[in-house]
């Protein structure tokens, strides 16, 4: 009845309308829809999660003192029960502090318990002990000096921890095979080097974490083997001088 009453122009005008609220009515329909089944989601999950924990045994993260060997087991831990869970990060800053000890601590006790310094303290601890040099260098000595093995079960038993052990860190590590050979040769060679030659070694490095490679131990020793015979033949020219002076007086 209305639309009789009204123009041909006004009908035109309401038919419009009518086809704009009834697309408003369904996007809002579809955006509450959308709405309750990721809330149904969250509470679903949340209780999915729940009961989870209630099957699992609580894990106790073990104190970090300091030593590279506990280091990744730590790292990992921690990231997995603290670092990547959704609580704030003046708590993770929190539970992080309680569980160094030692040099671990000492790294960053000067840092204060705020939120923002959560990712400060963490990269430092990550600069500090972060070592793939040191974990390369103690599988490969693991292996290298692995006791002798008998024939008895727990001494085969013992031997194939050691190697499965030690090869599953140099794994991590993320070394390709020919790295991995070339770390291996510089290592056994480092091994027939004396105290102050390693020392002078490790000092030619640009970082002690560097894991140096066969080119690196070449040059310092043929830079070092120059030096020391060009000492030499000064050593013996002098000699002689002296001895031909003393001679003719």
């Amino acid at each position: 009845l209305v639309e009789e009453m009204l123009p041909f122009e006004g009908r035109s005008d309401l038919c419009k309308a009518s086809e704009n609220l009834i697309t408003i009515s369904k996007s809002l329909s579809s955006v509450k829809n959308k709405m309750i089944t990721e809330q149904s989601y969250k509470i679903v999950r949340e209780e999915n999660y729940g009961l989870i924990n209630n099957f699992l045994p609580e894990i106790d993260i073990p104190f970090f003192e300091g030593d590279y060997d506990n280091w990744g087991t730590f790292k990992e831990l921690f990231q997995l029960l603290i670092g990547n869970r959704e609580i704030p990060d003046i708590q993770k800053m929190l539970f992080l502090k309680s569980k160094l000890r030692g040099d671990a601590l000492r790294c960053i006790r000067h840092i204060s318990i705020k939120g923002d310094n959560y990712q400060l303290a963490w990269s430092i601890l990550e600069e500090e002990f972060s070592n793939n040099r040191f974990f390369i260098s103690q599988s490969f000595k693991r292996l290298l000096y692995a006791p002798n093995t008998t024939s008895t079960v727990e001494s085969i038993g013992e031997l194939k921890a050691i190697v499965h052990e030690n090869m599953q860190a140099l794994n991590n590590v993320g070394l390709n095979a020919e790295e991995k050979f070339e770390a291996l040769v510089t290592f056994i060679i480092e091994g027939k080097l004396d105290d102050k030659l390693i020392m002078d070694f490790e000092l030619s490095l640009p970082t002690s974490k560097e894991i140096p490679k066969i080119k690196n131990l070449t040059e310092f020793l043929n830079h070092r083997h120059h030096i020391l015979r060009a000492r030499a033949m000064l050593s013996n020219d002098d000699k002689k001088e002296n001895g031909a002076g003393s001679s003719n007086s």
